[in-house]
């Protein structure tokens, strides 16, 4: 059966069921699907008979157990389920030479994606609200409906991923309207961040990874060997070198580690720990760079206050002295010295004090005199 290449997938979908009604039809259908992609990797096709199968059984076309449990076991590499696909972690450098090679959205999308250790699809799902900027460091929530264990939970992104992230967020509007533009269908109201699909942000990887000459690819499944799947094994494999293994696989959603690391620790304390190793996913600046500086403008903003205080204070003694100066010349001569009288008079050791220095003063100038006769 052929279909035209541009023909609407629901369309040829329809056409398939109404004109394929016989079991055994659907059946060698099937069979010959999975040997035609039997060079692809299990679980890729494990998956893809999976989506059949479901498809099948929501248009009322169910095929017999016995059908499925031989189809299965006529592979054991569909009965191991084990990837077969070779991965590399990247270093550093080829991070940075990837991710040059993307535009703001995608560096915004993968930036959150390498420090937060969430799938790719979780933060295709990201919304809004669901970013926390008045936490450091700024958190996100994972939703219960878009993670593959069927539990909410909460990660963390970077400073570095957090600015990125803002950059777009001042131009996403634009982004938006341009994919109106292409498709009316999007809603201009939609609140998740990126808009992507996981295929989109695929596409946008893997064209980054081939545009920097690091496209080198599995040899059996012609799989690229730098995925986007790597940057989870990359965010475990750093951060697991500081911190409790199971406080890592908690932020990167592994079943069976939430609950206990969350009665364990608290949000609060995952924070903390995240921290510790926050410069394992920063890629374009070296943290320890950062915390020196920050270091020394708390110290130079410290000795500027403090000078800032002295001044202050100075300031404010000789607004006093001003102000008594002013005062004293609006007082005529005679209450004047009347003042100064009185002042002397309620303070008899001041009197004392200058009759002894006019007595020194004179007792001094008459030894002038003597010596000069």
């Amino acid at each position: 059966m052929e279909y035209t290449p541009f023909e609407n997938l629901e369309k040829m979908a329809l056409r398939y069921l109404k004109e394929n009604k016989d079991i055994k039809t659907h059946e060698n259908n099937i069979l010959r699907f999975k040997n035609e992609n039997k060079d692809k990797p299990p679980k890729t096709l494990k998956q893809l008979l999976n989506g059949i199968k479901q498809y099948l059984m929501e248009n009322d076309i169910e095929l017999t157990k016995k059908f499925w449990k031989n189809l299965n076991g006529r592979s054991k590499a569909l009965k191991s389920m084990k990837a077969v696909t070779k991965d590399i972690i990247p270093t550093k450098e080829e991070l940075r030479q990837i991710l040059n090679q993307i535009g703001l959205k995608g560096q915004a999308f993968y930036f959150c994606l390498l420090s937060s250790g969430a799938r790719i699809g979780e933060i295709c799902q990201l919304q809004l609200s669901d970013i926390d900027y008045t936490k450091n460091p700024t958190k996100i929530f994972i939703r219960a409906e878009y993670t593959k264990t069927g539990e909410n939970r909460f990660t963390f992104i970077s400073q570095e991923a957090t600015e990125i992230l803002k950059s777009f967020l001042k131009v996403r509007t634009q982004h938006i309207n341009t994919a109106i533009s292409r498709n009316k269908k999007i809603d201009s109201n939609s609140q998740v961040v990126f808009g992507l699909n996981t295929e989109n942000a695929r596409d946008i990887w893997n064209n980054a990874v081939k545009k920097c000459g690091l496209a080198k690819r599995d040899e059996r499944t012609k799989r690229l060997l730098l995925h986007p799947h790597v940057l989870r094994k990359y965010f475990r494999t750093k951060l697991s070198k500081t911190i409790e293994l199971d406080v890592v696989e908690a932020l990167m959603g592994h079943s069976g580690y939430l609950t206990e690391v969350y009665r364990k620790h608290g949000i609060e304390d995952l924070a903390v720990e995240y921290l510790k190793v926050e410069h394992f996913v920063t890629i374009f600046r070296d943290l320890s760079d950062i915390t020196k500086l920050q270091k020394q403008t708390i110290k130079q903003n410290e000795s500027l206050r403090q000078m800032f205080y002295e001044l202050q204070t100075e300031n404010f003694k000789m607004k006093k002295e001003l102000e008594e100066v002013k005062r004293l010349r609006a007082i005529p001569n005679d209450e004047l010295m009347k003042q100064i009288s009185d002042h002397l008079l309620s303070h008899p050791e001041i009197l004392e004090k200058v009759f002894s220095s006019l007595f020194v003063a004179v007792e001094g100038k008459v030894e002038v005199v003597k010596k000069k006769l």
